[in-house]
Protein backbone atom coordinates (compact mmCIF):
# COMPACT_ATOMS: atom_id res chain seq x y z
CA UNK A 1 0.00 0.00 0.00
CA UNK A 2 2.62 2.23 0.37
CA UNK A 3 3.76 2.86 -3.22
CA UNK A 4 0.33 4.09 -3.58
CA UNK A 5 -0.13 6.13 -0.69
CA UNK A 6 1.98 8.17 0.73
CA UNK A 7 2.84 7.34 4.73
CA UNK A 8 0.76 10.54 5.77
CA UNK A 9 -2.16 9.57 4.64
CA UNK A 10 -2.14 6.03 6.04
CA UNK A 11 -0.98 6.71 9.42
CA UNK A 12 -4.00 9.69 8.98
CA UNK A 13 -6.68 6.86 7.81
CA UNK A 14 -5.80 3.97 10.49
CA UNK A 15 -5.05 7.16 13.31
CA UNK A 16 -1.98 6.09 14.30
CA UNK A 17 1.56 9.16 14.18
CA UNK A 18 3.89 8.33 11.76
CA UNK A 19 6.77 8.60 14.79
CA UNK A 20 4.49 5.44 15.74
CA UNK A 21 4.44 3.88 12.29
CA UNK A 22 8.38 4.14 12.26
CA UNK A 23 8.69 2.60 15.62
CA UNK A 24 7.09 -0.58 14.83
CA UNK A 25 9.20 -0.63 11.96
CA UNK A 26 12.31 -0.47 13.95
CA UNK A 27 11.19 -2.87 16.75
CA UNK A 28 12.01 -6.42 16.70
CA UNK A 29 9.42 -9.22 16.05
CA UNK A 30 8.18 -11.27 19.05
CA UNK A 31 8.86 -15.28 18.76
CA UNK A 32 6.94 -17.73 20.59
CA UNK A 33 7.86 -18.05 23.92
CA UNK A 34 10.05 -20.56 25.94
CA UNK A 35 6.84 -21.40 27.64
CA UNK A 36 4.60 -21.46 24.98
CA UNK A 37 6.46 -24.12 23.28
CA UNK A 38 6.61 -26.27 26.26
CA UNK A 39 3.05 -25.56 26.43
CA UNK A 40 2.40 -26.54 22.53
CA UNK A 41 4.89 -30.06 22.81
CA UNK A 42 2.70 -30.78 25.73
CA UNK A 43 -0.94 -29.92 24.01
CA UNK A 44 0.53 -31.86 20.94
CA UNK A 45 1.60 -34.75 22.49
CA UNK A 46 -1.88 -35.01 24.47
CA UNK A 47 -3.85 -34.32 21.33
CA UNK A 48 -1.87 -37.32 19.74
CA UNK A 49 -2.38 -39.63 22.23
CA UNK A 50 -6.09 -39.16 22.24
CA UNK A 51 -6.31 -39.74 18.35
CA UNK A 52 -7.69 -36.31 18.43
CA UNK A 53 -10.47 -36.39 20.21
CA UNK A 54 -9.62 -34.78 23.33
CA UNK A 55 -11.03 -31.10 23.29
CA UNK A 56 -9.34 -28.15 25.28
CA UNK A 57 -10.85 -28.52 28.34
CA UNK A 58 -9.57 -32.06 28.92
CA UNK A 59 -6.36 -30.85 27.82
CA UNK A 60 -6.06 -28.42 30.53
CA UNK A 61 -7.72 -31.02 32.89
CA UNK A 62 -5.13 -33.53 31.89
CA UNK A 63 -2.39 -31.41 32.43
CA UNK A 64 -3.73 -30.01 35.65
CA UNK A 65 -4.33 -33.60 37.13
CA UNK A 66 -1.73 -35.60 36.00
CA UNK A 67 1.50 -33.48 35.03
CA UNK A 68 0.80 -30.92 37.35
CA UNK A 69 1.55 -28.32 35.09
CA UNK A 70 -1.86 -25.37 35.69
CA UNK A 71 -2.84 -23.54 31.85
CA UNK A 72 -6.11 -21.71 31.07
CA UNK A 73 -8.27 -23.80 28.41
CA UNK A 74 -8.32 -19.89 26.59
CA UNK A 75 -4.42 -20.29 26.32
CA UNK A 76 -5.07 -23.90 25.22
CA UNK A 77 -7.79 -22.85 22.97
CA UNK A 78 -4.99 -19.75 21.69
CA UNK A 79 -1.95 -22.26 21.22
CA UNK A 80 -4.41 -24.99 19.33
CA UNK A 81 -5.71 -22.59 16.75
CA UNK A 82 -1.84 -21.21 16.26
CA UNK A 83 -0.70 -24.87 15.42
CA UNK A 84 -3.84 -25.53 13.77
CA UNK A 85 -5.43 -28.57 15.81
CA UNK A 86 -9.01 -28.90 15.99
CA UNK A 87 -10.96 -32.00 18.47
CA UNK A 88 -13.10 -34.09 16.67
CA UNK A 89 -16.46 -34.31 17.89
CA UNK A 90 -17.67 -37.73 18.34
CA UNK A 91 -21.23 -38.95 17.51
CA UNK A 92 -23.64 -39.45 20.58
CA UNK A 93 -23.78 -43.40 21.30
CA UNK A 94 -27.75 -43.25 21.95
CA UNK A 95 -30.56 -42.78 20.40
CA UNK A 96 -33.38 -40.33 21.78
CA UNK A 97 -36.63 -42.34 21.44
CA UNK A 98 -39.86 -40.21 21.88
CA UNK A 99 -43.55 -41.47 21.95
CA UNK A 100 -43.74 -41.53 18.26
CA UNK A 101 -41.33 -44.42 18.28
CA UNK A 102 -43.18 -46.12 21.10
CA UNK A 103 -45.39 -48.99 19.33
CA UNK A 104 -47.37 -48.68 22.92
CA UNK A 105 -48.66 -45.55 22.01
CA UNK A 106 -51.67 -44.89 19.54
CA UNK A 107 -53.22 -41.90 18.53
CA UNK A 108 -56.60 -41.34 18.22
CA UNK A 109 -58.29 -41.93 15.03
CA UNK A 110 -60.66 -38.54 14.71
CA UNK A 111 -61.35 -38.84 10.78
CA UNK A 112 -62.83 -42.15 11.14
CA UNK A 113 -62.59 -42.56 7.39
CA UNK A 114 -65.13 -39.82 6.74
CA UNK A 115 -62.74 -37.97 4.19
CA UNK A 116 -65.25 -35.03 2.98
CA UNK A 117 -66.06 -31.42 4.82
CA UNK A 118 -68.54 -29.20 4.81
CA UNK A 119 -66.97 -25.78 5.53
CA UNK A 120 -63.63 -25.04 4.67
CA UNK A 121 -60.72 -24.83 7.54
CA UNK A 122 -62.93 -27.41 9.48
CA UNK A 123 -60.40 -30.68 9.08
CA UNK A 124 -57.14 -30.76 7.83
CA UNK A 125 -54.70 -33.79 7.27
CA UNK A 126 -51.15 -33.99 7.28
CA UNK A 127 -48.38 -36.20 5.91
CA UNK A 128 -44.77 -36.42 6.83
CA UNK A 129 -41.94 -38.04 5.39
CA UNK A 130 -38.27 -38.73 6.21
CA UNK A 131 -35.62 -39.30 3.73
CA UNK A 132 -31.71 -39.30 4.08
CA UNK A 133 -29.48 -37.56 1.47
CA UNK A 134 -25.88 -38.35 2.28
CA UNK A 135 -26.22 -38.78 5.57
CA UNK A 136 -28.20 -35.98 6.18
CA UNK A 137 -31.80 -36.31 7.47
CA UNK A 138 -34.49 -34.36 5.87
CA UNK A 139 -38.09 -34.20 6.70
CA UNK A 140 -41.02 -33.40 4.08
CA UNK A 141 -44.39 -32.38 4.95
CA UNK A 142 -48.06 -31.80 2.92
CA UNK A 143 -50.63 -30.02 4.53
CA UNK A 144 -54.33 -30.49 3.16
CA UNK A 145 -57.44 -28.99 3.94
CA UNK A 146 -60.07 -31.33 3.09
CA UNK A 147 -62.76 -29.09 1.92
CA UNK A 148 -60.91 -27.95 -1.57
CA UNK A 149 -58.12 -29.84 -1.63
Amino acid sequence: MREEYTVKSLCRAFGVSESGFYAYLSRPQKGPSDRDKEDCQMIKKLYMRSGGTIGIKAISGTLKSQFNHVINHKRVKRLMDEMNLKSVIRKKKYVRTSRFNDPKHVYPNLLQRNFDALLPNTKWVADITEFSYYNVKFYGCAIVDLFDR
